[in-house]
């Protein structure tokens, strides 16, 4: 009987392991600790006739409690969005949402309309990424686009 048991718990064990394309089919790290860190992008693949734009971040940490900073390129100027994450319910997709500053006081760009200063403005940037591979010291992820995914290969720093 014992060992029935424990070839039952064994085989439930490893079918709720493996839920990424390219593994790891086992790991003791959760998916939410092996995502939290500071990743740099290694590589990007694009589609054949991908006509969109090209990413071109430097870096993006993950917290814990589901804050990411997003820092990048812009005009050879270095930018950075705070934002937020979740994976989805299985654990295989994650919701990336950005927030980008339009005009705010403290960058003097807020505008006058009527000789009243209007309040900041922000524009909210959803990102899907499909989760390919997801260890302690890589992530692979699609670039989730509408003129198609963008796979982007990230070590951890």
């Amino acid at each position: 009987m014992r060992q029935f048991l424990l070839f039952i718990f064994v085989a439930l064990l490893l079918s709720a392991c493996g839920k990424y394309e390219q593994g790891p089919e086992l790991s003791l790290r959760s998916k939410k600790a092996r995502l939290t860190g500071d990743w740099i992008p290694q590589s990007y693949a694009y589609p054949v006739d991908y006509e969109g734009d090209s990413i071109n971040f430097a870096s993006i940490s993950f917290d814990d409690e589901g804050k990411i900073s997003w820092n990048y390129y812009e005009n050879g100027e270095f930018e950075y969005l705070p934002g937020t994450w979740k994976f989805s319910g299985k654990k295989t997709h994650l919701f990336i949402t950005l927030v980008r500053a339009l005009f705010t006081p403290d960058k003097g760009n807020t505008p006058v309309e009527g000789g009243e200063v209007l309040p900041p403005s922000f524009e909210y940037i959803d990102i899907t990424w499909d989760i390919i591979r997801l260890t302690k010291t890589e992530l692979i992820a699609d670039h989730v686009t509408r003129k198609g995914n963008i796979r982007v290969n990230f070590e951890k720093q």
